[in-house]
């Protein structure tokens, strides 16, 4: 659970801190499309492999705390240097 007086970041500070802080890299090409959306991916190497999560979020978006376990699990990053503590 987030706690109260920590706002989510947006889509576009959490893209930025994975970059900076965990060497993740966020890919936007345009080659992978729902219903003519372009998809794009933030990817993580770790333990020989590639990580990879789809996203379709603007910059400007606010992640719920949900997301950004999701997407840190996935990237396996602790989602606690982002404000949460989450159990």
């Amino acid at each position: 659970m987030a706690y109260p007086m920590v706002q989510a970041p947006t889509f576009g500070e959490f893209r930025q801190r994975l970059e900076r802080d965990f060497d993740c890299r966020y890919i936007a090409d345009g080659e992978v499309s729902i219903n003519g959306d372009p998809i794009a991916r933030l990817e993580r190497d770790i333990e020989g492999s590639t990580r990879r999560y789809a996203v379709t979020y603007s910059e400007d978006v606010r992640l719920a705390p949900s997301v950004v376990r999701s997407i840190s699990a996935q990237l396996r990053v602790d989602s606690t240097v982002f404000g949460f503590t989450i159990g």
